[in-house]
């Protein structure tokens, strides 16, 4: 998918590919150009931190000591 908000995701023969009701082809069109403004910013998108990485690591650690004393 494109970036940009233009029509780059129209299907093949014209249209948008979406079919159904006018009003939730709107609403789906609607969102797609919101999504793929180049401005647009994920809010559930966040770069993990260095207590998320010890984290994972320490997890990481944990099993594979917990796997080798269980013998496998």
């Amino acid at each position: 998918m494109s970036t940009t908000s233009d029509n780059s995701r129209a299907a093949p023969g014209g249209g948008s590919g979406i079919e159904g009701d006018p009003e939730v082809r709107a609403e789906i069109e609607r969102r797609l150009d919101v999504i793929t403004a180049p401005d647009y910013v994920d809010p559930a998108r966040r770069d993990f931190t260095t207590v998320d990485w010890l984290a994972f690591a320490g997890f990481l650690a944990v099993c594979g000591i917990a796997f080798t004393v269980w013998g496998y």
